[in-house]
Order: C-alpha cells, then structure tokens, then sequence
C-alpha cells in the first residue's frame, strides 16, 4: 500500500505492540449474554473478554469473565475516563463475537449495563436472509483502464449465523458469494487477500466468515477492467443479493455517465475531487447493473488513485472516500428524521462524518503496521475489531 497519507497515526500504531495498564477507577460493566436465537436463554459458563482501548488505537489490559447461570456477567474497578473505550467478546459454537462500543460518556456515570447476544450457527441458507444493505461502487480511470472499487455492508436478518456451505473442491466453508464483471483483473482486498478469507470462484470469489445477525459484515475490495481505446464502454457488474440501496461515484473529468437503473442524484465532493454520485434502489439477486461510459478517449485528467504497475484501487483511499459519503449522504441525515431532530442541524453530521473518516484512517494505519511487520498479528487484529466496531456504530447510531 501507499504511505501517501499522514504518519502521525503510523508512529502511533507502530508503538502499540503490548497492551498498556488500565487505570482503576469506579465503573462497572454488566453484561448479560442471551442467546438470540428463537427458542435460546441466557448462556451459562461462557468466556466473556472486556478489552479496553484508550483514544482510537492503544490497547490496554483486558479482563476475562465467566457468564452465570442468568448469563450474568461482571467487571468491576473500571476507568470511567470518556476517552476509554471498551469492547465485549466472546466464542460461541466456534464463532467470535463482539459488542458495540461502550464507554462512560456522562461524569457522573458509573454502571453501565448492556446484553450480548450470540447465536445458534446454520450451514443451510434457506435459514438465512442475507442482503445489502448499501453498496458503494468508485470508479477511476487511467491509461485505458477503469479501476473500480467497492464496499459491501451486509445484512443478516435471521436469527442465526451463516456458516457456510462446504464446497467440496476447495475444502471450505463458503459464506458470501461475489461475481465480477466480465473482464475483471487485479482483484485486492482491504484485509485478508485470496488464499486466506477470500477464495476466488468461477466468476468472482467467496468469502468464508461467518454472518452474524444484524449488519454485520463489511467488504472492502478493488478490481480493475480495461476498455483500452474504446471511446464507449458498457459496465456489466452481476448482483448476488438483494441490494437495498446503491451508490455509484465517478469523477467529473468530462464523461458521460448514463443508466437506466441509477440516476444522477448530485455532484459531491471527496476528498478535494467533484465526483458524479448516482444512486439506485431495491435490487433483486440476480439483476445485472449496466452503467455506460462515454466519452473515455477524452477524459480531461488520468486518474489519482492507481499506483503505477498496480490494477485496482488503493483500499485505503476507497475506504476514505465511500465510508465517509455512505455516513454523509446514506446514514446521517435518515438517521436523524427517524429521530426526530432536525436536518437543518448540517455540524452533527459533519462532525460524525469526520469521525468516520478518522476511524477509517486508523484502521488503514494498522494495515500498513501490521503488512511491514511492526505489529504482531494477534494485537493487530484486536485493535482493527475494535475501531471497525466503533465506525459500525456510528454508522448505525440513529
């Protein structure tokens, strides 16, 4: 990846190879884990791990607690400083569990009390409904090629956790399935390439993580398709789930950008750069989206993102961009109507969006960290669950 962006947050991750001590201080954090599947009760006996991060990437000392017959379980002596954060996890029927965030936000508070729901696992989908809840698609362009990126949030609105189905050829479980446009080169992920939790598949690849219920699971990957000298040229990206809601970014650099299936919604900028944001609706699995470039010959400037010698985004700068509009444009500003306050009221929501972008920033850091071998696998991950956690939340916090 490109060390392109700033480095205070690399020195910062590159200094975290242990966790610090945790303050005492006066809080308590009681959990209850109940098992969420119909017919499920509290969980007795489980291994319940409260990690605690300071700021958005220092990792202090975890603590380990047993649920009770109630599914009851208690930490005590807890700093209650609002810079700390911290995170619930748990293994159940071999899948890892974690909380939302918690933190003691108000001075005066000292308990906070939350429940931890965990799952029964399925290998059949017919037990399952998995969809998109929103899928952002960016595309450049550079020297004939149409370099795109796209990021997936996923659904599960069961109340099991997809495991997966064996395939037998490859000996693993495969989960969420993705097929590519005819053509597609230089497929890269933001974490764990193909050969560890992406396989490729005939026409695409296959994740093998489990999904949880609720929105759970986010993808993050980039591809590149070359149209060469053609002046036109047709995107044909297969969709394998339900897609609730589609955004499609392409830069203002004089093309054409034509559909029948999204519609200009309006010119946004990220990241310095006027992009043409088109948005879709309510696509069923199986629908095919057709977006037509015209134009290409005469694009008014190459592209920015593409390393030279590389196909495909950067992850880290597509995560920036799309992570930062999808808060923006596709969380915030419903999130508030369904609240009640007002969406004149713009700084909230600016100021939620530059949290994202931060977060988002912080978890590329930690990829750089861990890829040029400074950090540790098992302290990389930790903390990366933990910030993606923290951005989920504020994604969905209404």
């Amino acid at each position: 990846m490109r060390k392109s962006f700033v480095v205070g947050w690399l020195v910062l991750a590159l200094g975290l190879l242990a966790p610090g001590a945790l303050a005492q201080g006066e809080g308590i954090i009681e959990a209850r884990v109940l098992n969420g599947t119909e017919g499920g009760g509290p969980v007795e006996g489980l291994t319940v791990t409260l990690r605690a991060f300071q700021g958005m990437t220092d990792e202090l000392e975890s603590q380990t607690g047993v649920a009770d017959a109630e599914g009851r379980v208690r930490f005590e002596e807890l700093d209650t400083s609002p810079d700390i954060t911290y995170v619930l996890g748990a293994t159940y029927m071999g899948v890892d569990y974690g909380s939302l965030p918690l933190t003691f936000e108000q001075a005066a508070e000292t308990i906070l009390s939350t429940s931890f729901p965990v799952y029964e696992t399925t290998e059949n989908p017919d037990q399952v409904d998995i969809q998109v809840e929103r899928m952002h698609m960016f595309v450049d362009f550079e020297d004939g090629v149409m370099s795109i990126g796209e990021l997936h949030i996923f659904s599960n609105v069961s109340d099991r956790t997809f495991i997966g189905v064996e395939d037998a050829d490859l000996g693993q479980r495969l989960t969420l399935r993705f097929a590519l446009p005819e053509g597609a080169t230089g497929l890269r992920f933001q974490m764990g390439g193909e050969g560890d939790r992406y396989v490729t598949t005939a026409d695409g690849f296959a994740d093998t993580e489990a999904v949880r219920p609720g929105t759970s699971q986010q993808i993050l990957y980039g591809y590149a398709v070359s149209y060469g000298e053609a002046d036109t040229f047709d995107l044909v990206r297969p969709l394998s789930y339900p897609t609730l809601n589609l955004n499609v970014l392409v830069p203002r650099v004089g093309i054409e950008v034509t559909s029948n299936q999204v519609e200009l919604n309006e010119i946004r900028t990220v990241e310095g750069q006027a992009y043409l944001n088109l948005n879709g609706r309510n696509f069923a699995a199986g629908d095919e989206l057709s977006v037509r470039f015209a134009g290409l010959q005469g694009i008014a400037q190459p592209g920015t993102t593409a390393e030279p010698g590389r196909s495909g985004l950067d992850p880290r700068w597509i995560a920036l961009g799309l992570a930062a509009l999808a808060l923006a444009v596709g969380v915030i500003y419903p999130s508030l109507r369904r609240s009640g306050r007002p969406v004149t009221a713009s700084e909230p929501a600016r100021q939620a969006e530059a949290r994202l972008s931060r977060l988002v920033q912080a978890i590329a850091d930690l990829d750089d960290a861990f890829e040029s071998g400074s950090m540790d696998e098992a302290n990389y991950r930790r903390q990366r669950q933990a910030l993606k956690g923290e951005a989920l939340a504020l994604m969905q916090e209404s």
